[in-house]
């Protein structure tokens, strides 16, 4: 085993006839037995609080090597990066201004504020105007859009 645990004699007993139990379901020795137990308890670790926001943030930074490595241009999903950019950023704390989101989209302006008003008609962002700057406006994600992105990233994690 990897770590080292004290156990009442009664719990020690206990954890015996379990990997018993499991090397002759298993059909093995005590060490198959023992590996399967602590292959199985990895993959009930806890699930971090931060896991969805961690899976965003690797897609954006996968999504700019892409760009880098293999041409900028050629792939292009602005309204998905929109989303993961306001995602991550929103799990940050930070507000999300027109002008930033469009910049972080990787495309033209008219072309992100295009696929802006996309997201905006089909009710997965919402625009809220600067109370100090009416020049400004902030976006953020509707709390239903919020809800499916975490689903989908908590399942990117799930996958591994």
């Amino acid at each position: 085993m990897t770590a080292q645990f004290r156990l009442s004699a009664d719990a020690h007993a206990r954890l015996g006839a379990a990997a018993r139990t499991v090397a002759i379901a298993l059909e093995c020795g005590p060490a198959g037995a023992v590996a399967w137990i602590e292959a199985a308890a990895a993959r009930l670790r806890p699930f971090p609080h931060d896991a969805p926001h961690r899976v965003a943030s690797r897609v954006l930074k996968m999504r700019s090597m892409r760009a880098e490595l293999l041409g900028d241009g050629i792939f292009q999903d602005l309204a998905w990066d929109m989303l993961l950019d306001l995602y991550v950023r929103e799990a940050e704390g930070k507000r999300v201004s027109i002008t930033s989101l469009t910049i972080a989209s990787g495309g033209a302006p008219t072309t992100a504020l295009r696929h802006l008003d996309k997201l905006l008609s089909h009710g997965l962002v919402v625009r809220t105007a600067d109370a100090g700057d009416g020049r400004r406006s902030w976006i953020s994600l509707t709390p239903a859009c919020r809800s499916g992105m975490t689903e989908l990233l908590e399942r990117l994690w799930d996958k591994g």
